[in-house]
């Protein structure tokens, strides 16, 4: 995990300045809450293309991550110097996910699914269902962002 951790190599760098990995999945997931919270109340405008989909994860983590809006092939520099990226990341199956050049197009062109389909608005519960688990496996098979916890 290049730039991403600390020197124990199982904690994730963090604006909260937390060593203990299961101290910031804690506070971590409390916050990811509140920001859930506002989108609820006030949702984040846009297409849901790459750059709309990088507001949502940077509004959602801006308070743990400095990484927060990246995709995992952007290069991040972060406050420490070091300089964070992961282009390539797999499952823990080892099946690999989208290679990080690929991921933003990859966005856009699920953004413009979601966009033909009128963002699935209007749809029998049944299909919608169907279409909304369809655009999650996408969105995972893609995986866009460095998740926020190591351990599984």
């Amino acid at each position: 995990m290049p730039g991403y951790t600390l020197a124990d190599s199982s904690t994730l760098k963090n604006k909260l300045g937390l060593t203990d990995p299961d101290q910031l999945d804690q506070l971590e997931a409390e916050l990811v809450a509140g920001r859930i919270a506002e989108i609820e109340a006030q949702p984040i405008a846009g297409n849901f293309d790459a750059e709309h989909l990088k507001a949502i994860h940077q509004h959602l983590f801006q308070d743990v991550y400095e990484w927060a809006g990246h995709t995992r092939d952007e290069r991040v520099k972060l406050s420490d110097g070091a300089v964070a990226s992961e282009p390539i990341l797999a499952k823990a199956e080892g099946q690999p996910f989208l290679v990080g050049p690929a991921i933003p197009n990859a966005l856009d062109a699920l953004g413009e699914k979601l966009r033909e389909a009128d963002n699935l608005r209007g749809m029998p519960r049944d299909v919608f269902a169907e279409r909304a688990a369809d655009v999650m496996i996408d969105l995972n098979d893609i995986h866009p962002f460095r998740e926020g916890k190591l351990k599984s």
